[in-house]
């Protein structure tokens, strides 16, 4: 499991697919993700769903799409040879619709299959086949202009810490000397607006943090999610699950995280705390989780 996380960590730091990364020659690439839905049994993506796919476009002044990532994905119902070839035939749906707004290269494009996801998958949707019934959507972009990353600090392009940079501070966060109610929080742990769903640049920071509670596993934790754009005590509504408990979902979120790759679930609790506690700095970074020490496990030796 170490090995695997410093692989993971290793890989996506000298990749693309980062959120923003020099190239050497005074230019950025970064990613946007989004996704289409699709109804049972069909490859054909809701209508609505075209303006979400015409919305990568909008990244222009200069810009030049480097690649074109899809991964294709299926509910349940059927047999998994059909649905991998229902996934393969969405994906092609939503490759012919870039092609028909922008006639790319056919070389930018990586098309995954994943068909059927099974309920211990984390990209899976437990007890709503709609969200499963999707294709994912990574872009990539090559800006010349390093500054186009900063017109707006709440957009999909927000220029943040270098990932290199986060994954250094959070080993220096994590430490043996933490006290009872001492509180961590991560600018790179963002959620995407409305879900659930961690932004890509936050994987590569919750493989660290992971990573870092293994070793020092003597603390109960308390995963407080937070949310941006609503009153005191007023819920947010989930669009992914169409719940009113998005801050705790959130919350929720992380530890299946945590627990899946290795971490006691006893040592972890999780509360929403909606929109009553902003961080001042904008909408981004207000949908994030902070973890609250809540008790020390004093005969917990650290890992060596």
């Amino acid at each position: 499991m170490m090995l695997k996380i410093f692989l993971i960590v290793g890989l996506l730091l000298t990749t693309n697919f980062c959120l923003s990364q020099d190239t050497g020659k005074n230019e950025k690439i970064i990613s946007v993700m989004s996704t289409v839905y699709f109804e049972t049994d069909s490859d054909q993506f809701y209508h609505d769903s075209r303006k979400t796919i015409e919305d990568l476009f909008l990244f222009k002044n200069g810009s030049v799409v480097k690649q074109i990532i899809l991964t294709g994905f299926c509910d349940e119902h059927g047999s998994n040879s059909n649905n991998k070839d229902l996934a393969l035939r969405r994906v092609k749906n939503v490759q012919d619709f870039f092609n028909s707004k922008g006639n790319f290269d056919p070389s930018i494009f990586e098309i995954h299959v994943r068909g059927e996801l099974n309920p211990s998958d984390l990209e899976y949707f437990e007890g709503d086949y709609q969200l499963n019934r999707r294709v994912q959507i990574n872009v990539s972009y090559e800006y010349p202009d390093s500054t186009l990353l900063n017109r707006n600090r709440d957009s999909e392009v927000i220029a943040v810490e270098s990932q290199e940079k986060s994954l250094q501070k959070i080993s220096s966060k994590i430490t043996d000397s933490l006290k009872l109610n001492d509180k961590l929080v991560f600018n790179n742990v963002i959620f995407y607006p409305g879900t659930h769903r961690l932004r890509e640049i936050s994987h590569p920071v919750m493989d660290s943090i992971i990573n870092s509670l293994m070793i020092h596993k003597k603390y109960e934790i308390e995963i407080q999610g937070h949310i941006c754009c609503n009153g005191l005590n007023e819920p947010g509504l989930d669009k992914d699950t169409g719940q009113w408990n998005l801050s705790t979902a959130r919350a929720e979120q992380i530890k299946r995280f945590f627990v899946k790759y290795g971490l006691d679930p006893t040592r972890f609790t999780t509360i929403g705390k909606m929109a009553n506690f902003k961080t001042g700095k904008s909408d981004f970074y207000d949908r994030r989780v902070e973890l609250h020490i809540t008790a020390i496990r004093e005969n917990e030796t650290e890992k060596e």
